[in-house]
């Protein structure tokens, strides 16, 4: 679903961007907008590459002590 909704914005980018050329050639129009919005999908891709960087910890960051796991007691030590 995320992959369609991208889509469906940059589509939407490079119609307007199309759209908005009306003196310009019909070819040169389309090209404008496929670059745009191709330029604006490649900036959020690179956004989502540095989020992803900077979220991932090295392995010895996350080496912590696990706490100690007391037994759980059995019946019989429960009624007793």
């Amino acid at each position: 679903m995320g992959g369609s909704l991208g889509l469906a914005i940059l589509v939407t980018v490079a119609t307007a961007v199309t759209r908005g050329q009306p003196h310009v050639v019909k070819a040169v129009a389309v090209t404008n907008g496929y670059g745009a919005a191709f330029r604006i999908g490649a900036g959020l891709a690179l956004l989502a590459f540095l989020i992803a960087l900077l979220s991932i910890r090295s392995g010895s960051e996350r080496t912590a002590e696990a706490p100690a796991m007391t037994p759980t007691p059995s019946y019989e030590e429960l009624s007793a």
